[in-house]
């Protein structure tokens, strides 16, 4: 697996025209496309050959959901990268607090 560099692909992602967006067929001067759900924008097209029909719309629908994942995904594993520090800072505090006792002499001989 080829490593990724999160921020790149989040700007690449802000960057892009806003989403969501929408798979779209249209007969006239293009074949299909993706569009923008809120302005119909025409994000990205196919060439007039609609031969790739099934696997096309399947290949558009991951575009179409790539779009708003991909930001979540990345935003939601930066939130927890930062809670898992703050997790790992509260261990070695208690870790701390724990070897204080470890130091000790027992209190009761038995």
């Amino acid at each position: 697996m080829t490593k990724r560099n999160a921020m790149s692909d989040l700007e690449i992602c802000n960057d892009a025209t806003p989403g969501p967006w929408k798979c779209q067929h249209n007969d006239g001067n293009w074949g299909a496309g993706v569009v923008s759900e809120e302005t119909d924008d025409v994000v990205a097209i196919t060439e007039q050959n609609l031969q790739l029909g099934a696997q096309f719309l399947r290949n558009a629908k991951f575009i179409v959901t790539a779009r708003e994942a991909l930001p979540y995904y990345i935003r939601l594993t930066q939130a927890l990268k930062v809670e898992r520090d703050e997790a790992w800072a509260e261990v070695a505090k208690l870790r701390k607090r724990l070897a204080y006792f470890d130091d000790r002499p027992p209190m009761c001989s038995g």
